[in-house]
């Protein structure tokens, strides 16, 4: 009885091994990865900080675009997110950044009018860190607002 047992056993488990590895691949092949845009660099005075402005474009369903604002340490590879604000919005010439020291930046947003299909609250902040390390960061409303005709809502 275990001799006929067991074939079928190993057979079910070999079955369903390979079922979780057909899964794991369609999965990683229709997940898409959210699309990120580099809209301004700034390196800080003395060069050992950079700070980053970013379109990020997240992929349908999963949440909001967003502006991003990064830091990268001179010998970083990665850098670190330190605001996110969701923004639907292409111009982004209401984001801003700006060094008063090595050690304070000023980051200065923007808005984004969805006109008729959306509201300004589409407008939330998602992260607004004051202190990355020892650098001290302001934020500032630069008053632009950008216009949004031709955004599609992704549902």
């Amino acid at each position: 009885m275990k001799t006929r047992l067991a074939p079928i056993l190993l057979t079910g488990l070999a079955v369903g091994i390979a079922l979780i590895f057909v899964g794991l691949a369609l999965l990683a092949r229709f997940s898409e990865p959210k699309a990120t845009h580099l809209i301004r660099s700034v390196p800080s005075p003395d060069g050992q900080t950079t700070a980053q402005i970013w379109q990020v474009v997240t992929p349908m369903h999963a949440g909001p675009d967003y502006a991003q604002v990064s830091l990268r340490a001179r010998d970083g590879v990665t850098s670190t997110p330190v605001y996110a604000r969701a923004f639907f919005c292409n111009d982004f010439s209401g984001y801003s950044l700006q060094w008063e020291s090595n050690k304070r930046l000023t980051v200065w947003f923007g808005s984004c009018d969805m006109g008729a299909s959306r509201s300004t609250a589409d407008n939330v902040v998602l992260q607004e860190s004051s202190k990355w390390r020892d650098i001290a960061i302001i934020y500032r409303d630069s008053g632009h607002v950008a216009h949004s005709s031709n955004w599609q809502p992704s549902y």
